[in-house]
């Protein structure tokens, strides 16, 4: 009598075996594609001319968080606080201004330069008139900065559909959503912005 059972089962086995091959290739492709898209340490960039990192090092990465999308009492255009409650946005420091590697080269974040922008249109809505020279220059750049930032983000979230319609005196809320947490970036660059401070006074005692 021929016993089959070996002759089914080695089959089985090869094929088992394979696929687990195949799917362990394909877990640790994805790892490589991941790292590879990791940008590099900042010790490996010579911080001259283009050798800088792409983006902001956020402490701990972007972490996304819960945000209503609302109208809100506050941001106004003529209210005697609204100056104040616009500029309350700004990063601490110089407006925005980083300082990276180690001859703490000046940059300046898009997020920073957007807010700087909404700051400005608040300003031109609350003067009396229409800009000229300097300030209609200022904020044809500052429109078409944020044009452009709107269609590079070009975010497709879905909105109730009498978005453009509905009254938003009582009907305020628009849509809770994942949004990137801010406070991280403002703490970052409170951070850094007391480091370059520091640094500042260190050199300054030096010289002396």
């Amino acid at each position: 009598m021929v016993c089959t059972s070996g002759l089914v089962v080695a089959p089985l086995l090869v094929v088992f075996v394979g696929s687990q091959v195949l799917v362990t290739i394909s877990i640790v492709q994805g790892i490589r594609e991941q790292l590879q898209k990791r940008a590099p340490p900042f010790a490996t960039y010579t911080w001259i001319e283009d050798d800088v990192p792409e983006y902001f090092p956020v402490s701990g990465g972007p972490t996304l968080v819960l945000t209503s999308i609302e109208e809100s009492v506050r941001y106004g255009i003529q209210e005697p606080e609204a100056y104040y409650e616009w500029a309350y946005n700004a990063p601490v420091g110089e407006g925005g201004n980083v300082r990276l590697g180690p001859n703490h080269r000046l940059f300046v974040t898009s997020f920073a330069h957007q807010l700087h922008c909404l700051l400005t249109f608040r300003t031109l809505l609350n003067d009396e008139g229409i800009p000229d020279g300097r300030a209609l220059h200022h904020s044809e750049h500052c429109l078409s900065f944020l044009r452009q930032h709107t269609l590079c983000a070009a975010d497709t979230t879905l909105e109730p559909d009498d978005t453009f319609s509905r009254n938003f005196t009582s009907q305020r809320v628009i849509a809770d959503r994942k949004c990137v947490r801010t406070e991280s970036y403002y703490e970052t660059t409170r951070d850094m912005w007391m480091e370059w401070v520091a640094f500042k006074h260190r050199s300054t005692n030096t010289s002396l």
